[in-house]
């Protein structure tokens, strides 16, 4: 008998996951219209993204990680100071994240051609 029990886990944690990198967004956007960015954020956010990356690979789930791996690249080129943290960085990260958020939700989506829904890969492991 198949269980869903690694999907209901796995979007559990996702979802805490999710929500700690959008407070952490939010706030490095309310620095960014203060005139400061606070690394710390910027950090907490990258650890929420790496772990996020992490913990969809261990569960088999390509295309989330291969999304958050683009958007990690993205926040390191920031921590090393490689990429500044303007509107159009912040717009990127935020729709990045809005897109795994709804992923995470169960919306269907599309990541490199492939209709995707996190409640649709258990079938596409299978």
């Amino acid at each position: 008998m198949k269980t869903d029990r690694p999907l209901k886990d796995f979007l559990a944690e996702a979802e805490d996951i999710l929500e700690t990198a959008n407070q952490a967004l939010a706030s490095i956007e309310s620095g960014q219209g203060a005139g400061r960015t606070d690394p710390d954020l910027v950090n907490a956010l990258f650890r929420s993204i790496h772990t996020f990356k992490g913990l969809a690979g261990m569960f088999g789930y390509q295309a989330p990680a291969d999304l958050a791996h683009k958007m990690e690249f993205l926040l390191d080129e920031v921590r090393l100071g490689k990429l500044g943290l303007g509107r159009d960085v912040l717009d990127v990260l935020f729709e990045t994240l809005d897109f795994l958020i709804r992923m995470q939700g169960g919306e269907p989506e599309t990541v490199s051609g492939h209709d995707v829904e996190f409640t649709g890969l258990e079938r596409e492991k299978q």
